[in-house]
């Protein structure tokens, strides 16, 4: 037996392209907290770099610098903000 499963195709490259847009706001969205949170773990690790904090949670290995945190909180916030700026184009231009 095969079972076979259709699944709706949007009837113009217009519908598609908005539906693309509208996730891609969705996952920039989802993006934000990690961001904030690569962040925040980029400040601890200067803290406790200078003591002014408690030891931080990584005490060896790659994410135990603060460089590593804040070029992941950068990439991730770069990425974010294309997939934004992707999703809130008007696509006059594809149309």
């Amino acid at each position: 037996m095969v079972v076979r499963i259709r699944f709706a195709q949007p009837s113009s490259p217009l519908e598609r392209r908005i539906r693309n847009q509208r996730a891609a706001i969705a996952f920039a969205t989802l993006l934000q907290p990690p961001a904030v949170a690569a962040s925040a773990l980029a400040v601890w690790s200067i803290g406790a770099s200078y003591k002014w904090v408690g030891s931080f949670a990584f005490d060896r290995g790659l994410f135990s610098h603060w460089q590593t945190w804040l070029v992941a909180a950068a990439a991730i916030w770069l990425f974010a903000s294309l997939l934004n700026r992707y999703g809130k184009d008007s696509g006059q231009a594809a149309v």
